[in-house]
């Protein structure tokens, strides 16, 4: 029997009482819109059949959109806030830097523990918002175990990772300690065994939280690939399954993403297995667009047809992948326009269809979240409750949908650089406008219908009837504007250079006592080196 079948024999198993769903979330970083079986329907290169076939019994969302990186995403998922508020719409700075998610603002086991104590919450996989200091970490913000990475990617065999001025330690943990039990182990089985093993061991007596975040389709330098001893970090096996490709780095990255599809695959059955998967509500999304082959380094994702990559403000940036299944929910394509911070307050509307309790602490307006509830939008199919999206916004630089309007500006050069259409593989996307009017985001703001020319190939800006539309799109990014927090310079930190402790470990290197400043207080700076200086004196008078 195939999962399709088995997954829609257990979601009948759901009694009619009420229940408290388990929710389990997977990401994936680096994969491209057009690198999913489901999605190009079979006329690409990339094959996934364990998330395609959890597509047709699961909600694929049409117009679902994340942020440029990871990083900013994982802010907007795990807060239903906009990174633009949090101060973390870039990529994380060198690791040294004193830099993590404000512990102001909760997120998604916090307010599930509040909805319910109940709750059983665990992290795996990449963390990647912050870890300075132990308030940050995983297992302080709400989940009772964590084991995974602090920093965005390492090498996927010895776990040792590298921020961007080349700072270097290992990068395992399992809870608050460095784990190195795991070296020669692949990393993306690594975090699918550790899934399964946590999904194997619940009491499905609680419900059941689960954050799994796989450093995807990321290497060093894909480029690398064609060094033999660069590709030894994939097993073999999944070379294998992707030998019907001859380009090498392409190869190395389809490799990568099959192992994905494996270790997704096995988290599925594990939940059916256990018999969870009926009381279960699985999100899977991608955390940005694809690094185009072509336009981003050396690396090989396919976002085709859509313009640009990851990092820009481009359909191919932003325009993510994301499957829904729970018993509510057909196996259906709704058009609803669903921005990622938009999952905190949906999941918490499903909480309370399923159990009839309302979970006030996610809902009343005092959270202050951007994401809006798209519960009865995904059952019906109704009109969007969305019409906006600030796909991205600092300064003079932003993308911006409305409607079926969409401004891409990029003035102050805040976003990447890459333009064009890195088409690899076939799609049976229609683009629509056949002629092009081109157009530099630098030079001035580019204006599309996104709904008639979803690639971005005609810039109607300089059409006299559009003015009006421009204009007002342009003061919307202004008004969003005075709502974002602006990221301040920060100085490194040599303490938390690995080779200073005993490990050559990224470790949390701040005592607790000035955990609440992050690189976004204006005073950053100023307060640490008061703090630091406070610790000196008291250590000097007391010893």
């Amino acid at each position: 029997m195939v999962l399709a079948q088995l997954l829609t024999l257990c979601s009948g198993f759901i009694a009619a009482s009420s229940y408290t769903p388990h929710i389990i979330i997977i990401t994936v970083d680096d994969i491209g819109h057009n690198d999913f079986g489901f999605i190009h329907k079979g006329m690409g290169d990339a094959r996934t059949p364990y998330i395609d076939r959890f597509s047709e019994v699961s909600m694929s969302l049409q117009n679902y959109y994340v942020m440029p990186n990871g990083h900013s995403t994982r802010s907007a998922l795990l807060t239903g806030k906009h990174p633009a508020h949090l101060g973390t719409q870039f990529e994380p700075m060198d690791a040294t830097v004193p830099y993590g998610l404000g512990t102001e603002h909760l997120l998604l086991p916090k307010y599930l523990k509040e909805i319910n104590p109940k709750y059983k919450t665990h992290a795996v996989g990449q963390w990647d918002l912050g870890f300075y200091t132990k308030s940050l970490l995983p297992t302080s913000r709400g989940y009772d175990t964590f084991y995974g990475s602090y920093l965005t990617y390492g090498n996927y065999l010895t776990h040792q990772a590298k921020d961007q001025s080349d700072h270097e330690g290992f990068d395992l943990h399992d809870g608050l300690d460095v784990d190195e039990s795991g070296v020669g182990t692949f990393k993306t089985e690594l975090y699918g065994t550790k899934a399964v093993d946590i999904i194997k061991n619940h009491d499905d007596k609680d419900p059941l939280h689960l954050y799994v975040a796989f450093q995807g389709a990321q290497i060093d330098d894909l480029d690398q690939c064609k060094d033999s001893e660069k590709r030894k970090q994939i097993p073999v096996e999944y070379y294998r399954a992707v030998s019907h490709v001859d380009d090498p780095t392409r190869q190395c990255y389809l490799a990568l993403v099959k192992a994905i599809d494996q270790q997704f695959g096995r988290i599925i059955e594990a939940l059916k297995d256990h018999l969870l998967i009926a009381n279960s509500v699985v999100v899977f999304t991608t955390t940005s667009g694809g690094p185009a082959a072509g336009g981003y380094d050396f690396n090989a994702a396919s976002n085709s047809p859509y313009r640009g990559s990851k990092l820009t403000g481009w359909e191919g940036g932003v325009k993510g992948v994301a499957l829904i299944f729970n018993d509510m929910f057909t196996n259906s394509i709704p058009t609803c326009i669903f921005h990622v911070a938009d999952w905190i307050p949906t999941l918490a509307s499903m909480y309370q269809k399923a159990t009839g309790t309302a979970p006030t602490v996610v809902l009343k307006p005092e959270a202050k979240l951007y994401g809006i509830d798209q519960f009865n939008c995904l059952l019906t199919d109704g009109p969007s409750v969305r019409n906006s999206i600030m796909h991205f916004v600092y300064g003079d630089s932003a993308s911006f949908t409305k409607f079926e309007y969409k401004v891409v500006t990029n003035a102050d050069g805040y976003l990447a650089d890459m333009n064009e259409w890195y088409s690899i593989s076939e799609t049976d996307v229609d683009c629509g406008q056949a002629n092009t009017l081109t157009c530099n985001p630098k030079q001035a703001p580019c204006l599309f219908n996104i709904a008639l020319d979803p690639c971005e190939k005609r810039n109607i800006a300089p059409l006299s009837n559009n003015d009006v539309i421009l204009r007002n799109m342009m003061e919307d990014i202004s008004k969003f504007n005075e709502s974002v927090k602006y990221t301040t310079s920060s100085v490194a930190d040599e303490k938390g250079d690995p080779q200073y402790n005993k490990l050559i470990a990224w470790q949390p290197w701040v005592d607790s006592g000035c955990s609440s400043l992050t690189p976004q207080s204006l005073n950053f700076v100023y307060v640490l080196s008061i703090c630091a200086f406070s610790l000196l004196y008291m250590q000097a008078v007391y010893s």
